[in-house]
């Protein structure tokens, strides 16, 4: 019998090279102790592992490229934790809600709005953290995008 303890760590760098979805990487960098949780309660077994966190990843790129939205009872497919499923839904609503007003993409093209600016600047820290998360997953992408030749 082999003994394995989840790792958040280790998972981490496996979930950048197979491109977890940024919105869990960001969720679980602020929720840790939901990368792996199993209880088991009068009603059953509640479960988040890496493999939901993963499978769901992939549903997440599948709904956004049919411009679908992932809701609380889909996250709950793979989340099987009702109180982990419900706090990542409402995380990942905000996810886009952010992405979306605060143009991230644009931000990294180098188009720089003044009112963004100065929307980020009075936004509550939560908010302020978000759309920093953005900014570092994706310049992260692409960065692990880019080759370095060597001799």
């Amino acid at each position: 019998m082999i003994q394995v303890e989840p790792d958040l760590g280790v998972w981490q760098e496996y979930a950048s090279r197979e491109n977890i979805h940024p919105a869990i990487l960001s969720y679980l960098n602020i929720k840790r102790q939901y990368f792996c949780l199993i209880e088991t309660t009068v009603d059953g077994k509640m479960f988040a592992t890496p493999r939901g966190w993963e499978d769901l990843s992939q549903l997440l790129g599948v709904y956004e490229k049919l411009g679908k939205k992932a809701d609380r009872d889909v996250v709950g497919q793979y989340i099987q934790h009702p109180k982990i499923s419900k706090d990542f839904a409402n995380y990942l609503e905000l996810y886009y809600k952010y992405q979306n007003e605060y143009q991230v993409e644009e931000i990294l093209e180098g188009v720089i709005r003044e009112e963004l600016c100065a929307r980020v600047a009075k936004a509550p820290f939560d908010e302020r953290l978000s759309v920093t998360g953005f900014c570092s997953q994706s310049l992260g992408r692409a960065s692990g995008s880019c080759a370095i030749k060597t001799r």
